[in-house]
C-alpha cells in the first residue's frame, strides 16, 4: 500500500472518529451559561454585540436553524474545529500522521474547544487559516493571496478582538512587510471589510470600547491574579504535548521567517496577558489562540528527536484518560454532592431541571434575573420563555442593555430573581440549589436613561458639601419610565472607592418622563466624604425598591 493511501486512511479514520466523538458530546452535554448567552445572540443577528465581535453569533444560527437544540447550537463549531484541525496538518506537514493525530488528541483545548460553541473555535480556525495563507504570502508576494489575507484578517477580528495580536505579531516579526504595495493592499481592505462592525458600535455608543477601557472597574491587584493566569496557561496546553510543544517553541531558534512569526505570537501572546493581570483578572481562554503557532513550530522540532515517538504514545494515553473521564463528566454528574464540587456541578449541570425549577414559580410571567445574563440566555433556551438580566450598578452593562427585551416587559407583571440574599423574598429549591423571588406588578425600570454630569472630575475637601448638575437623556423615547405610583424613580449619589461600595444615598430628586432628553440641566447637592482619597461618584435612578440602574457616567471626586 502507497503511503499516500496509507495516510488517506489515516486520516480519514481520525476525522471520522473526531466528528463522531464531538457530535456525541454537543448533543448530549447541556448548554454552558455563555453557549446560552451566544445562542440569544443569534436570535438577533447584527454587525456586533457587547461583549464580542458577531462571527460566533453568524456560526450559531444556521445550526440550531436545523436542530432546535444543543447539537444545533454547536453543530458549526464542531465542523470548524475539523476544518481547523485539517488546516493545522496543512501548517505542520508532519512525517508521521499516525503521530500527528496522536498530538492533536493529547490537547485538551482542542477537545473542548472543538464543541463548545464559543468565540474561540473561529479564532483558532481563522488563525490557521491566517498562518497557512502567510506562509504562502512570505514566499511569493501576490494579489491574490493578498486578497485571501485581507478576507481572513476581517473574520479572524470579526471572531474575537484578539485576533489582532495574531496579526499584530506576524508584522512585529517581520517588519519589512511594511515596503510591500500589497501589505497596505491587506490593511485597507480589511479596514473596509471591518467598517460595519465599526458603524455597529458607532451606533450603540461603541459600547465595547467603552466597557474595556472606561467602565470596567479594575479590581485591586493580587498575586493570584497573575499565579491564576499561569495556571490558565498550563491548562490550556495541557495534559502534555501541548506544554511540550509550546517550550520547544519558546526556546528554539527560528529556522525563517515564517517560524520567527509563529514564536512572536506564542510569546508575545503569553506575555501580553500576564502583563495585564497587573490591570486586573483574567480568563484562561484569552491564550487559546497561541495553541496554533506553538503547535506548529513545536510539534516540528520535537518530531525530529528519538524520545517523539514514545512520548507522543505515552501522553496520548494519559491524555485519554483525563480527557475521557471530563468528557464522561460533562454528559454525566458522577460527583457526589459536597460543598468542593458545587462549584462544577453548578456550572456544567442540571439547568435543563433549574430552568423548569424556575417555570413553575414563574408561569407564564416573564423573569428578570438580576445581574445574570447568563441565567436569563439559559432560562429561555431551556424553557421559551422570555428573560432578561435587570442590571445594576452593583453589575455590570450587557448585551441586555441594548436588547428591547427589558423595554417589553415595562407593565407586564414579573418575577424577580435577585443575584444577592434578599431579605423577605420567598425562597425555593432548583437543580442548581436555592433560589429567591418575589412578583413585581406594573414592573418598571429606567435602564434606558443616561445621566450626563456636567463635570468630569471635581475637587472638594473632606465632608465639603457641593452642587452637581447633570442632564438626562434616552435614546429611546418611547420607554415610558412612569405608569406606576408605588414604583416612582429617584435619584441615589453612589461613591465608590477600589471599587467598593461606599455610600449609597437617596437625594430626594424624582426623575420624570418630561425631564428625559429636555436639554435643561438639573442639580443637586453631595457631600465629600470625611476620609481622603480619590473615590467614584455615580447618579443613578432608583425605581421603586430595586437597586439602582446604570445611568451615569463617572464622576472623578478627588477628596484632599
Amino acid at each position: 500500500m502507497g503511503n499516500s493511501r496509507k495516510n488517506a486512511i489515516v486520516r480519514t479514520c481520525f476525522f471520522i472518529a473526531w466528528l463522531a466523538v464531538s457530535l456525541t458530546q454537543a448533543n448530549f452535554t447541556e448548554l454552558l451559561a455563555d453557549e446560552a448567552y451566544y445562542w440569544k445572540y443569534a436570535q438577533d443577528l447584527a454587525w456586533g454585540y457587547f461583549d464580542h465581535p458577531p462571527v460566533v453569533a453568524a456560526l450559531l444560527k444556521p445550526g440550531y436553524w436545523l436542530l432546535q437544540n444543543e447539537l444545533g447550537v454547536r453543530l458549526l463549531f464542531v465542523l470548524s474545529s475539523a476544518a481547523m484541525l485539517y488546516v493545522l496538518e496543512l501548517l505542520v506537514r508532519p512525517k508521521n500522521l499516525v503521530l500527528f493525530y496522536l498530538s492533536v488528541a493529547s490537547v485538551g483545548a482542542f477537545h473542548f474547544i472543538g464543541f463548545l460553541a464559543l468565540p474561540d473555535m473561529p479564532l483558532l480556525l481563522f488563525t490557521a487559516t491566517f498562518l497557512y495563507l502567510y506562509r504562502i504570502y512570505l514566499q511569493k508576494d501576490g494579489w491574490g493571496v493578498s486578497l485571501l489575507l485581507a478576507l481572513n484578517a476581517t473574520l479572524l477580528l470579526l471572531s474575537k478582538y484578539h485576533g489582532i495580536l495574531v496579526i499584530g505579531f506576524a508584522v512585529l516579526a517581520n517588519p519589512q512587510l511594511l515596503k510591500r504595495k500589497t501589505f497596505w493592499l491587506i490593511t485597507l481592505l480589511s479596514l473596509n471589510l471591518f467598517i460595519p462592525h465599526i458603524q455597529w458600535q458607532a451606533a450603540h455608543d461603541f459600547p465595547s470600547v467603552k466597557y474595556h477601557l472606561y467602565e470596567r472597574s479594575p479590581e485591586p491587584y493580587s498575586i493570584d491574579f497573575t499565579l491564576n493566569y499561569l495556571l490558565s496557561v498550563i491548562l490550556m496546553f495541557s495534559p502534555l504535548a501541548g506544554i511540550v510543544f509550546a517550550w520547544h517553541t519558546l526556546k528554539n531558534k527560528p529556522a525563517d521567517k515564517f517560524q520567527r512569526a509563529l514564536k512572536w505570537m506564542t510569546a508575545g501572546t503569553l506575555v501580553f496577558f500576564f502583563v495585564m493581570t497587573f490591570k486586573g483578572r483574567g480568563e484562561g481562554n484569552w491564550v487559546a489562540l497561541a495553541l496554533i503557532p506553538a503547535f506548529v513550530m513545536g510539534y516540528r522540532h520535537c518530531e525530529q528527536k528519538e524520545w517523539f515517538p514514545g512520548f507522543t504514545k505515552t501522553g496520548f494515553a494519559i491524555s485519554l484518560a483525563l480527557i475521557g473521564t471530563l468528557r464522561i463528566y460533562l454528559v454525566y454528574d458522577f460527583l457526589p454532592d459536597n460543598k468542593i464540587f458545587a462549584y462544577a456541578k453548578e456550572t456544567l449541570h442540571h439547568t435543563r431541571r433549574w430552568a423548569q425549577d424556575i417555570q413553575n414559580m414563574a408561569g407564564d410571567k416573564p423573569v428578570a434575573f438580576m445581574n445574570k445574563y447568563q441565567y436569563a440566555a439559559w432560562y429561555e433556551f431551556y424553557t421559551g420563555q422570555p428573560a432578561i438580566s435587570l442590571n445594576n450598578r452593583m453589575g455590570r452593562k450587557n448585551q441586555y442593555n441594548i436588547w428591547r427585551d427589558e423595554q417589553e416587559l415595562q407593565g407586564k407583571t414579573v418575577m424577580l430573581v435577585p443575584n444577592y440574599d434578599a431579605q423577605g423574598m420567598e425562597r425555593f429549591n432548583t437543580g442548581k440549589g436555592i433560589f429567591q423571588y418575589s412578583y413585581i406588578d406594573n414592573f418598571r425600570s429606567a435602564s434606558h436613561i443616561r445621566i450626563i454630569p456636567t463635570e468630569k472630575e471635581i475637587h472638594l475637601a473632606p465632608g465639603e458639601m457641593r452642587d452637581i448638575s447633570f442632564r438626562i437623556y434616552t435614546a429611546d423615547s418611547t420607554w415610558i419610565l412612569g405608569g406606576n405610583p408605588g414604583f416612582v424613580a429617584e435619584i441615589h449619589s453612589m461613591l465608590f472607592k477600589k471599587n467598593k461600595l461606599v455610600k449609597d444615598e437617596r437625594e430626594d430628586f424624582f426623575v420624570e418622563d418630561l425631564m428625559i432628553g429636555n436639554g435643561e440641566t438639573y442639580t443637586i447637592n453631595i457631600q465629600a466624604p470625611e476620609e481622603k482619597g480619590t473615590y467614584n461618584l455615580y447618579l443613578d435612578i432608583v425605581v421603586g425598591w430595586l437597586p439602582p440602574a446604570i445611568n451615569s457616567e463617572k464622576i472623578i471626586l478627588q477628596v484632599k
